[in-house]
């Protein structure tokens, strides 16, 4: 029983990451209000083409945002394209395209795809429509950083944030795509950028930006000769050896003190799995309480979860009406949506963890793939940083990160005056 009871503890706190800063409040949901810089996609009815990555329109961000996050930098370009999503049917994406305060260099800016942690999946929740400060900090203090370096950032919201349908939360494979097609978008904006490009991303984002890396070629090969590596942070892995353990009684105790944010990742990520997957019947093996919690879930952000009472203190295993275990096909489903992939996967890549993150522990890591990884082909270097927590990881991976891309990407050189 304690075998079983600690690793559903890790279950439930591998799901995602926080993105509130250790001195952040958390905003109720009654003050959270979006801007959608005059594109407000969340309604969206006109012609979607088929071909992914096409631009479909582009305003300037807001000023407000753009002064809050970026003051030093060009204003940003919101913009609205074709993308993949978690069902058949072609889907919306919404993304920024940031650039450095520095002329672009002969060939263009080299490019960062920039993949998000958590902020949740509920329209409200877009994080292009939203300051990344005071929340968010250590994402754009992250995403400063490249900028200041003279790389251009493109960063997706993920299909289904503040356009029709569900965000495909941790779906490594939808997720992955969404980030290729917004970095074919973004060309189409009249910027300078290079055709060379990487991918860097945090938490959730991490899944996503190995997914890129497993999808690349052959989602977009006419993007291979451009692609040169991936950077996760702080990514999840097994979740599909994770999830299963769930169920009445698992867990039987109230662990906010662990990680008081687990109960919303648990959520999200079974609330994304149930709208792709309408076929498992994941309604059938919740309670009354747990079918509430994840239809809340559903409309939550991150940054009001302390806020909302209900998400605190509950006893995760109170959810659960049957064990998941029990669901026909659930880690095989679980594995092809939100696995961490280890075959197939185009290098170099860059994994990062710290040692001591209880939000993406060690042991469920997308850094326990690397030896996989390897022995499939991949050039991979994993970093595990001893004293890191997750919240503290992005902030001290800059100087790897720069490294990596400096390496791979090419060096920022300034154009000749």
């Amino acid at each position: 029983m304690k075998k079983l009871l600690s690793t559903a503890v890790i279950a439930a706190t591998v799901l995602a990451a926080p993105v509130l800063t250790p001195a952040a409040s958390a905003a109720p949901a009654s003050e959270i209000h979006p801007d959608w810089s005059g594109l407000d996609a969340r309604d969206y009815s006109g012609p979607i083409p088929d071909q992914h990555g096409t631009l479909i329109t582009s305003v300037p961000l807001s000023p407000r945002i753009a002064r809050t996050d970026f003051p030093r930098n060009p204003t940003p370009t919101r913009f609205l394209y074709s993308a993949a999503t978690q069902h058949s049917a072609s889907g919306l994406s919404t993304a920024l395209l940031y650039r450095p305060s520095r002329p672009a260099p002969p060939g263009g800016y080299p490019i960062v795809a920039f993949a998000h942690g958590t902020s949740g999946i509920a329209d409200e929740c877009t994080p292009s429509a939203n300051s990344y400060r005071p929340n968010i900090a250590i994402e754009a203090d992250f995403l400063q950083r490249l900028l200041d370096a003279g790389y251009a950032v493109v960063a997706t919201d993920y299909a289904g944030a503040g356009t029709p349908g569900t965000q495909s939360y941790v779906n490594t494979d939808v997720e992955g795509k969404n980030v290729i097609d917004s970095v074919i978008a973004a060309r189409a904006l009249g910027v300078p950028l290079a055709h060379r490009w990487a991918v860097a991303g945090y938490s959730q984002g991490g899944g996503a930006a190995v997914g890129a890396a497993h999808v690349v070629s052959a989602y977009a090969p006419h993007e291979r000769p451009g692609y040169r590596g991936a950077i996760s942070l702080a990514g999840p892995a097994n979740l599909e050896l994770l999830l299963p353990l769930l169920g009445p009684g698992v867990l039987p105790v109230n662990v906010d003190a662990v990680n008081p944010r687990f109960t919303l990742y648990v959520a999200l990520a079974l609330t994304s799995l149930r709208e792709a997957h309408p076929e498992l019947h994941l309604n059938s093996y919740l309670t009354a309480q747990g079918r509430r919690i994840l239809d809340e879930a559903a409309e939550t952000c991150l940054s009001d979860i302390n806020d909302l009472g209900e998400f605190n203190h509950l006893v995760l295993g109170d959810l659960f009406a049957r064990p998941l275990g029990t669901v026909p096909g659930l880690a095989a489903t679980i594995r092809a949506m939100a696995g961490s992939p280890t075959v197939g996967v185009t290098g170099p890549l860059l994994l990062m963890q710290g040692l001591i993150d209880t939000d993406v522990p060690l042991t469920t890591s997308n850094v326990t793939t690397a030896p996989a990884l390897r022995a499939n082909g991949t050039n991979v270097e994993v970093v595990i940083t001893p004293a890191d927590t997750h919240l503290t990881l992005i902030q001290h991976a800059v100087p790897d990160t720069l490294r990596f891309l400096s390496r791979n990407l090419a060096p920022v050189t300034r154009p000749a005056r």
